[in-house]
C-alpha cells in the first residue's frame, strides 16, 4: 500500500506557513519532530542596521488548526481578593472581551503546565480560513 497523506498533515503544514507569513522575517521558525506538543520553536532576531543579531529569546509554541473558528464574547467583571472575601460574581460586567472558542485537549494542558512557567509555551489557534492566528 502507497503512503498517504492525511487531512490533518495538510492543516499542519497550512498552519505553519500561516505563522511563518504573519511574524517578522528576520525570526527563525524550527519545526519539532517529532511533535510532543511542541510543534515550532521561535527565534527573535532583531534588525540592527546591518546586522540582525539573535536576542537570545525563544518562544515554544503549539499549533491548532481549524477551519471553522468560533468566536465570542466574554463579559469581564470585576473581582475583589478571594483571599480577603466573598467574591461577589453577580456584578455588572465593565468590559467585553473578544474571544475565540476552541477546545484543548488535558494533555496540551499538562504539557504547558510541566514545562513550568519560566518557558514560554504559547498557544497559536490557526484559521486557516480567515488567515488568521
Amino acid at each position: 500500500m502507497a503512503k498517504r497523506r492525511v487531512e490533518n498533515h495538510l492543516k499542519e503544514d497550512a498552519s505553519e506557513v500561516l505563522v511563518s507569513s504573519l511574524l517578522p522575517e528576520e525570526w527563525v521558525i524550527r519545526k519539532l519532530h517529532p511533535d510532543y506538543g511542541v510543534d515550532v520553536t521561535v527565534e527573535v532576531f532583531e534588525r540592527q542596521g546591518q546586522q540582525i543579531p539573535t536576542m537570545g529569546e525563544f518562544l515554544f509554541v503549539q499549533l491548532k488548526s481549524t477551519t471553522s473558528l468560533k468566536r465570542g464574547i466574554e463579559p469581564i467583571r470585576p473581582r475583589g481578593n478571594v483571599e480577603k472575601g466573598v467574591d461577589l460574581q453577580d456584578r455588572e460586567a465593565e468590559h467585553e472581551l473578544d474571544v475565540v472558542r476552541f477546545v484543548v485537549d488535558s494533555d496540551t494542558i499538562d504539557n504547558a503546565r510541566l514545562m513550568g512557567p519560566s518557558t514560554p509555551l504559547m498557544l497559536f489557534v490557526c484559521d486557516l480560513t480567515e488567515g488568521e492566528i
